[in-house]
Order: structure tokens, then sequence, then C-alpha cells
């Protein structure tokens, strides 16, 4: 297949011990995803981002040119080498491999250094999925250097980048919702008025409020990932999506940042078995590219209380905030790899939703948020 090269299957095994991660995974597993590895190449053949499926003593068996071009290396030397001394901190890559292939872990997301052939040192995010591979347990690490994590979804000639939904928001240190994007409409179907002020918990079902919550009900201390967790719709109904959610900063009074990625949206080929497993592998795609916009939007908690702010897209909160931070409208459009007129665009729109005609204005009236009582 195009792009893609393969190794045959061996025994593998693994050894027992736990371990954390940047961002933890909680709540019931998803059923694993299973694949011959014919099917399995072809789907990681489509994925435009590097793509490595290895098993329990780091040898890859299926990896994309992406991944060639990552290391710097030709694939077929890529193939069949081990993938893990490539990634560092060792010492948690290698507590991370041995938790998923215990079955300790079912996933891991954290940020690694990734090193090439040529010494080269890539900071990236490494969101990992366990998996079985023509029926021997493995795992599939999807790679994104952090200078790319906004071209996520991003691209329009490239399919496998058009990603799912991703609606972001704001809580307090209960739970209650204090701003959350208009994506929410077109995700779930809920106007942002239904949500505001009203505890984000409502939106979880109840066998998977225990994993989103600490043990005294507040939010999580350290960033977690909950992919497969099933949310309300504006219907009622429980849809399956991913929760991602993670503590704001010191100084903001103990709040929480929220990220939903909604529902696998089927293609019209979504029966062939080939195109399931792509759809698999884009989620988690979304997953990296909520955990990016959690980051990229942490400095708009103060600003939380102005009602503009729900008016405006995910997108939008991500130039907002970089905007906040001083960030100038050419290098925020190479940021998130859009052109400075879309970055412009959007300005005009966040300009009008905030009653103001320039950057000035508005970053003065944000000097001054209203208070909470005046939604």
């Amino acid at each position: 297949m195009a792009g893609v090269s393969h190794l045959p299957q061996g025994d593998r095994s693994g050894t027992q011990v736990s371990c954390p991660s940047s961002y933890e995974r909680r709540g019931p597993a998803e059923p694993l995803m299973s694949a011959a590895t014919a099917e399995l190449g072809d789907a990681v053949d489509r994925c435009t981002f590097p793509l490595f499926v290895w098993t329990a003593d780091g040898v890859v068996h299926l990896a994309n040119d992406a991944a060639a071009e990552l290391l710097a290396e030709p694939l077929s030397v890529v193939v069949g080498h081990n993938v893990i001394d490539r990634f560092s901190p060792h010492d948690e890559v290698e507590k991370v491999r041995q938790a998923l292939f215990s079955g300790t872990l079912v996933g891991s997301q954290s940020k690694r250094v990734v090193t090439s052939s040529d010494g080269q040192g890539i900071a990236a995010w490494v969101w990992t999925r366990v998996l079985e591979l023509d029926g021997v347990r493995a795992a599939a690490s999807l790679v994104v250097p952090s200078s790319e994590l906004a071209r996520l979804g991003r691209d329009p000639v490239a399919p496998w980048r058009d990603l799912v939904g991703i609606v972001v928001g704001i809580a307090s240190s209960h739970w209650v919702i204090e701003a959350v994007t208009q994506d929410v409409t077109s995700l779930l179907g809920y106007e942002v008025r239904q949500l505001v002020g009203h505890s984000f918990l409502e939106l979880v079902h109840p066998d998977y409020v225990s994993a989103v919550v600490t043990d005294d009900g507040g939010p999580p201390t350290s960033p977690i990932t909950i992919p497969g967790i099933k949310v309300k719709d504006e219907r009622g109904e429980w849809v399956q999506g991913c929760i991602l959610a993670a503590p704001l900063p010191d100084g903001n009074k103990g709040g929480v940042l929220f990220a939903i990625v909604g529902p696998l949206r089927a293609s019209s080929s979504s029966a062939e078995r080939v195109t399931q497993l792509e759809l698999r592998l884009r989620r988690i795609g979304a997953e990296v590219r909520a955990a990016g916009v959690i980051e990229n939007v942490s400095s708009l908690r103060p600003h939380a209380g102005h009602p503009a702010l729900t008016d405006l897209t995910t997108r939008q909160w991500e130039i907002l905030s970089l905007l906040l931070q001083g960030i100038r409208v050419p290098s925020i459009a190479s940021r998130l790899y859009l052109s400075p007129s879309t970055v412009r665009n959007h300005l005009a729109t966040i300009f009008r939703k905030f009653g103001v005609h320039s950057q000035p204005e508005l970053l003065e009236l944000l000097r001054h948020p209203p208070d909470q009582g005046e939604r």
C-alpha cells in the first residue's frame, strides 16, 4: 500500500506497572479497536500526521510517510525498528509502555520530545490508544509536533483533517458553566443561554460523573480525558463523545476548562471496515486538537462574565486569547494555520460582538470586565 509499511505478526508480552500521563485517561473503557494489518494499514495511510502502530517491545509494525518524515528516515527503516527510544523523557515513556501492555492503561496522552535521525529534538503531543492487531495487543500513537497542533482540522484539501466538532467552555470550582462557545448549538443542539449558569455535570451520563469529578465532587487537579463518554444533547438523548477537562492556572479561583469532542460523523461509506478504522483514528486527532485549544484559551477566565464571550466560536476564543497575550495578527495567523485575512475576519466579528471598533478598544474594554451579575 502507498505510504505504509508493516511487519509480520509475532508474540509479544508486557510487564505490570502503572503511571501518570499529562492527560489522565478516566472512565469506562471504549471497546478496543480491532483490526487486521492490511485494513489498519489502509486507514493509517490516509492519516496526514505521523502515526505509528507498535507492539509491546516497541517495534513498529505500521507507519505512514508522515512518521518517516518526522524521524527523518525512510519508511522501510522506521518499520521494524524500536520507536520507543526516539521519545523522551525515557523513564516516563517506559512506564507508559509497560502500563499500556499490562492493561493498566488503555490510552495515554502526553507531551514528549521526539528525536529524529539527524539529532533534532521536536516537542510534540503523543496520543496513544491500545488496540488489537491481528489478535495481538498493540498501540497506535498519533504524534503531532506542538508547532503544528493548530493545523489539525484546518486543511480543506486533506479530508482526514476535517475533524469532528469541538466545544470549549469555562466552569467554576462547583462545575457551574460560566461561558461556552457557540459551537455547542451545532454539536449538541443547545442554545448557549440554556447552559450558562447550569452545572456541566448535568450533561454527563450518571455512569460517568465519578470519572469526571474528584472525590470531593470538584474539578480535576490535573488534566483528564474521557473518550467514549455519554453526553446529553438538547433532545435529552445520550450521544457518545469525548470530554477533556483541565484545572485553570493558579489565580483563577479553582475553575476548570472543559472541551467536548462531538460524535463521529459517519461518511457515505461508513459501512466499510477501513472507513470505520479511519474514523477511530480521526477521533484521536480531534482529542489532540481539543487539548491544544484548552491550553490556548486559559487566559479567558477573567472575562467569562462578559456576555459577548458566549457569542463567539471556539476558533474565535483562540484568536481572542492570543490577542490578549499581545500576539499580533500575522503571528496569530501563522500559529493557527490561518490566513491573515481569515484572522481579520474573525476579529471583525469579535469587535462587533463586543461593541467596539478596534483592538485598542477591545483590550481596554476587557481590562474592566463586567460583574457576573450583569448577565
